[in-house]
């Protein structure tokens, strides 16, 4: 099999891959690929094609992977929900790890759950941990 066709194979696959998958995946062999067909097609040896194929393929992994993961995992945007975690609030409606509760915290009523599997009962004083969605997670002091 032709060199140029091998090449063109393994581009037309990580394309095909890439457009397939949300993630960048396969991008960089693609590139590898493309630089191992155009020395292919100005007649280099195999062994230089493999060579540009996996140095193209690492030098744009190296060089674009910071870039693509900050894309594709977003920045963190806090909200003032989270000046919550460490304040400490009063059970209002008991609760579980399982079962959901209230509490009451800087002038406002809150569902929570518990940390543990133990109950927290009406009146307890908790800590808040984190916050899961719109409900707090809470431990008792």
């Amino acid at each position: 099999m032709s060199p140029i066709l091998v090449w063109g194979i393994v581009l037309a696959v990580a394309v095909v891959f890439e457009i397939a998958t949300v993630a960048l995946v396969s991008i960089w062999f693609a590139f590898g690929s493309l630089l191992a067909l155009i020395a292919a097609c100005l007649k280099a040896s195999l062994s230089v094609q493999i060579i540009i194929f996996v140095l193209g393929s690492l030098l744009t992994l190296v060089l674009t992977r910071p870039l693509a993961s900050k894309m594709l995992h977003g920045q963190i945007t806090k909200t003032n929900v989270d000046r919550l975690i460490g304040k400490k609030g009063v059970v209002t409606k008991s609760l579980t790890a399982y079962e959901m509760g209230e509490v009451k915290l800087l002038n406002g009523t809150w569902r929570a759950l518990s940390k543990t599997k133990d109950e927290i009962t009406e009146g307890s004083q908790v800590k808040v941990l984190a916050i899961e969605g719109n409900h707090l997670i809470v431990e008792e002091i």
